[in-house]
């Protein structure tokens, strides 16, 4: 009896070390991206005042390209290589160096795909020079990225978003010193090539303390990483797509000053997209680590996940339901005074994909990701026909709204295959967002009748504080997680 006393105490023990350092890696992640999402909200502020709408239109096509380019530099392999390098201690060192080696020719290959669609895909002259210049992000970011793999399997996230956040301060500082002197399109496409070279410099040598890298093409790894990964690397390609492809089919089917107004609204859901990639970042590992030996445990980390979601989501919903408008205006100029309905329609997709982001990372860690792919194409497939059918008629309003229709069925088809994972049913995890109705109602009510009396601002000051204290009062509480069922 005493013997197993003890072996329990040991795993409660345990257990409580998992959870804390699960916590503690998801706050430094949420931090440090909430650093760089405000950071990088900021300096897109400045961009788009000084540039203009149509530059701006421009400004936001160069990246919007160049993010559809992450379906050749990830492909997927990024999650894959985690879970192969906690399940094994076996020639560590050999396969992330390898790994490195795969992505960063993987980052070059994008670079010169992103090229030759400036060059040959119809756009004004400034496009392909700021692609040229600006792809150099994807050639720098896509081996950092890489990287990261380190800091996960190890558990030192904090240094991580330290120095991301550090380095994102420097490329605000980059985009001031350019709106002084008068920048352009070609010019403020530098600090952010600027920026992930600082993060590299940075984090290959970190990395190499945690994980002792050695580098050797092996094509035998790389067949196993990408052919393990393919279900993952088509899944992304296809979400890459209906995420950025609005902004080039607006810029066909409209004008670049519709896709200025979309690239405003959209800055609103970069803002709110660092909360769920942090957590999936943090999630990860200690889901693949418990799966399928603490199945209690991993449910644990889900209902952790979900509620400091939900928490966060329904914050997003009660700010830019009311006030997505004058915040727009005051932040990017009355130019932009047309976008607070698209923003509060694509913030409302993007609420969504917090619950898909936790949704994908754990159909990854029980390797059960077979139809992610199908899933996410036939979100391609109705984002695609719903733009043709939209954007002629209602412009960057209709892009949004085919988002949002897009992101619904993605979740729904997606929540059918998470009932498939032992102990979901039981867990009931959807009971999570119970208190979302009544918090988000109740800070609604707040906002609309303060700002008959008041400013917008305090008002929604007022009824996101409103939103919180309901919400909190009915235990959609991150910090007090029961065990699942």
């Amino acid at each position: 009896m005493a013997v197993t006393g003890e072996v329990s105490s040991s795993q409660e023990r345990d257990e409580l070390n998992n959870s804390v350092r699960f916590g503690r890696n998801t706050a430094a992640l949420l931090t440090g991206r909430l650093v760089v999402a405000l950071a990088g909200w900021a300096g897109t502020v400045l961009i788009a005042r000084d540039l203009g709408t149509e530059k701006f239109g421009q400004f936001t096509l160069v990246f919007s390209l160049l993010g559809m380019l992450s379906i050749i530099t990830d492909l997927g392999v990024g999650r894959v290589a985690v879970a192969a390098l906690l399940d094994s201690d076996e020639d560590r060192e050999l396969f992330a160096g390898t790994y490195i080696l795969l992505r960063t020719v993987l980052g070059g290959l994008g670079y010169v795909l992103a090229v030759l669609i400036a060059l040959f895909g119809g756009f004004p002259s400034p496009v392909p020079l700021a692609v040229a210049i600006g792809g150099l992000v994807v050639v720098f970011a896509t081996p950092s990225h890489a990287y990261e793999i380190a800091f996960q399997v190890r558990d030192r996230l904090t240094p991580l978003a330290v120095a991301e956040s550090l380095a994102k301060f420097g490329q605000f500082g980059l985009i001031v010193a350019l709106v002084l002197r008068g920048g352009t399109l070609v010019w403020f496409v530098i600090p952010a090539v600027l920026n992930d070279l600082a993060i590299l410099a940075w984090k290959a040598p970190a990395a190499h303390r945690l994980i002792g890298f050695r580098y050797r093409i092996d094509l035998g790894i790389w067949w196993a990483l990408l052919k393990e990964a393919v279900p993952l690397s088509l899944g992304a390609a296809f979400v890459t797509l209906y995420y950025r492809l609005d902004s080039v089919m607006l810029s066909k089917l409209d004008d670049f000053e519709a896709v200025g107004a979309y690239g405003v609204a959209y800055k609103f859901v970069d803002l709110v997209h660092f909360v769920p990639l942090a957590v999936s970042v943090a999630l990860l590992a200690p889901l693949t680590a418990a799966w399928p030996v603490n199945v209690n445990q991993f449910h644990q980390r889900i209902d952790h996940s979900l509620r400091l979601l939900g928490l966060a989501a329904g914050a997003g919903l009660v700010g830019f339901w009311l006030f997505a408008r004058e915040t727009a205006v005051l932040l990017y100029g009355g130019d932009y005074d047309n976008v607070g309905l698209a923003t509060s329609i694509v913030v409302s997709g993007e609420v969504l994909a917090f619950v898909s982001t936790v949704g994908i990372t754990a159909l990854i860690a029980v390797n059960r990701h077979l139809w992610y792919p199908v899933i996410t194409l036939t979100g391609l497939g109705l984002n695609i026909a719903l733009n043709l059918w939209l954007i002629p008629s209602y412009s960057f309003e209709g892009a949004a709204v085919a988002t949002l229709i897009t992101e619904a069925v993605v979740l729904g088809l997606l929540w059918t295959r998470l009932q498939r994972i032992p102990g979901w049913r039981e867990s009931r995890h959807v009971r999570t967002f119970w208190p979302l109705p009544f918090a988000v109602g109740a800070g609604l009510a707040t906002g609309y009748g303060l700002e008959q009396v008041v400013h917008w601002i305090p008002a929604g000051m007022a009824a996101v504080g409103v939103y919180a204290g309901v919400a909190v009062a009915l235990k959609l509480r991150p910090w007090t997680v029961a065990p699942s069922e």
